[in-house]
């Protein structure tokens, strides 16, 4: 029986040799991902690692999707200060 479940989220194709994270597709012989970040327009900059803040022994995003998040949640945070601010 093979397995192709690898990472938490990944499912690992074997046509392929690639890891499936859902948005993107991981190569454990690069050790990176293949494509670039789905939301990469958020996020600028040569850092594959940026989803787990450098440190991808430590930090994980299984789906690529985190950044975003973050992004999202320091955007609207701003926001609101920002209004608060000018009333």
């Amino acid at each position: 029986m093979v397995n192709n479940f690898r990472l938490p989220g990944q499912y690992f194709d074997a046509e392929s040799g690639l890891a499936n994270n859902f948005q993107r597709n991981y190569d454990s012989a690069l050790g990176a991902y293949i494509e670039h970040d789905p939301y990469g327009v958020l996020v600028t900059g040569a850092n594959r690692y940026v989803y787990g803040g450098g440190d991808p022994v430590n930090l994980y995003d299984p789906t690529g999707e985190i950044v975003p998040i973050i992004v999202g949640v320091v955007w609207v945070a701003s926001a609101v200060y920002t209004g608060f601010e000018v009333y």
